[in-house]
């Protein structure tokens, strides 16, 4: 366990008196995913007959901050202070240590190669420790005052998005070429006007984002796109498969960060790179020079998922954990910071719901994909959560993707059917996207535009400067209890 001067000192064990022991006031409520299955690939270190969950508590930081103020100097934090998480940290391993007291002798040695690798996390006033438990334990915890609630830990995907490898030269108006990039184009990109830059051939879905009307002609290039700024100074983080950093369309915008696909028995199932063309394909259309929106902005990858390991809600809310930690402490000389993770549920989740909830009250942007299933996103976390910016598809006809999830839950939609993006072949490789995922990147290149504009804004003035900027009832399908507006960049 991390050491610090706040672990099991007197003052904290004395604030957490009352949290320690069973609670007189009933259990607390645990939710179970619906699928018997044991979730595959993924890291466990506990017998079958155990399940992982994530188990969320009631900690009072501030108070144990007032406790701790002669050791502090500080009588108060704020969640974005590296102490709140360390405090946090702190409590969250003596709860760990309180379950372990109330367990009988031979279930705790049992346990402790599980418990030995808990992982904590803390976003705000979320949170979590998590571990594998058999139903005796699950019912101790949930007896523990400081318990808020237990959750099995949900399995999740990119969600049925599709990728192919684009056969045709991309732009054959291009006249700049290099010879050994069988027809990659250099983009074309002038200044408009004082104010405004133009991409001539641009590809058809940003294209569409910067035109109020369907442009004609539209695919697979459009009449141009145009924009005010690029994102200069606003890092994207890709939570995804990892992102192929030495693509062409990064130009050393884009750059690892941690790299959490493990295998089930704890190794990396793979290197930084992407090996699955997804996380690439995002970043690109956030950020890419010829075929993403924020062309000044940074991506930062943090892998999760490979093919041979599976991808959590579990562990999805520790990476954002992780980048809420970051963010607060970086040093970069960035203005702002997005969260993009194109991955969801396929019912809701408690936690992820929860972790969003509490990052976008610390001011951070979340965005997320409707979800490819043509069924209503209020059923999927996070976008059900209604604390990320959620994102559904459209074609290069104006209608609603066939396949995108609908409702009130989804705030805007982006093109997201055939859309050009890079790929993982080569340097140079282009892909044809085809989900809400892609969308989703689209929306974090227009996000990241705002953010370098004003990076004070919150995620609700976000979503509200999105809405503003919205091309409204251009869409000519309909879907019920579904809002008809159309993503655009700032003009």
């Amino acid at each position: 366990m991390v050491s610090s001067v706040f672990a099991f000192s007197s003052l904290l064990l004395f604030v957490f008196l009352t949290n320690i022991g069973f609670s007189s006031a009933g259990l607390a409520p645990v939710y179970y995913y619906d699928d018997p299955t044991i979730i595959e690939n993924v890291k466990r270190s506990s017998p079958s007959s155990s399940k992982d969950y994530v188990v969320v508590i009631d900690i009072d930081v501030p108070t144990l901050a007032m406790a701790n103020r002669t050791k502090t100097g500080k009588s108060s934090i704020t969640p974005k202070d590296p102490l709140w998480t360390q405090i946090a940290r702190d409590a969250l391993e003596l709860q760990v240590d309180v379950l372990k007291s109330l367990l009988p002798k031979a279930k705790r040695q049992a346990l402790n190669q599980t418990l030995g690798q808990t992982t904590f996390s803390v976003i705000g006033s979320f949170f979590s420790f998590t571990g594998s438990f058999d139903d005796e334990t699950v019912l101790i915890i949930r007896a523990m005052k400081a318990t808020k609630f237990i959750q099995q830990v949900i399995p999740i995907s990119d969600d049925g998005n599709n990728l192919s490898e684009y056969q045709n030269d991309f732009v054959t108006q291009n006249s700049k070429r290099d010879a050994d990039q069988s027809g990659y184009p250099l983009p074309l990109i002038k200044k408009q006007d004082a104010n405004t830059y133009f991409q001539r051939y641009a590809p058809w879905a940003i294209a569409r984002l910067s035109s109020t009307t369907l442009p004609s002609p539209i695919y697979p290039y459009g009449n141009g796109f145009s924009y005010k700024n690029g994102g200069d100074g606003v890092v994207i983080y890709v939570i995804d498969s990892g992102v192929n950093i030495d693509h062409q369309e990064f130009g050393g915008r884009a750059s690892f960060g941690p790299n959490v696909a493990y295998t089930q028995s704890g190794a990396l199932a793979e290197d930084d790179y992407d090996h699955n063309g997804h996380g690439t394909a995002v970043a690109a259309l956030a950020i890419g020079t010829s075929l993403g929106v924020a062309k000044k902005a940074k991506v930062i990858s943090y892998k999760g998922v490979a093919a041979l390991s599976g991808l959590t809600d579990a562990i999805v809310v520790s990476i954002l954990s992780d980048i809420t930690q970051l963010i607060s402490t970086a040093t970069d000389g960035r203005k702002a910071s997005i969260v993009v993770c194109s991955y969801a549920t396929t019912s809701r989740s408690a936690i992820w719901d929860a972790a969003v909830t509490q990052f976008a009250q610390l001011g951070y942007t979340y965005v997320s994909p409707a979800g490819n299933q043509k069924a209503s996103a209020c059923n999927r976390s996070p976008a059900g959560s209604l604390a990320t910016v959620a994102v559904g598809a459209t074609d290069y006809k104006d209608g609603y993707y066939v396949n995108t999830n609908f409702g009130p839950c989804v705030d805007l939609f982006a093109p997201g059917v055939s859309v050009m993006t890079a790929g993982v072949a080569s340097t140079y490789s282009v892909n044809l996207a085809t989900g809400t995922s892609y969308s989703c990147g689209l929306v974090a290149g227009i996000i990241a535009m705002l953010l370098s504009q004003d990076p004070t804004l919150t995620q609700d003035q976000v979503k509200a400067g999105l809405l503003s900027l919205a091309a409204n009832n251009v869409l000519t399908s309909t879907l019920a209890n579904t809002v008809n507006i159309l993503a655009q960049v700032p003009y």
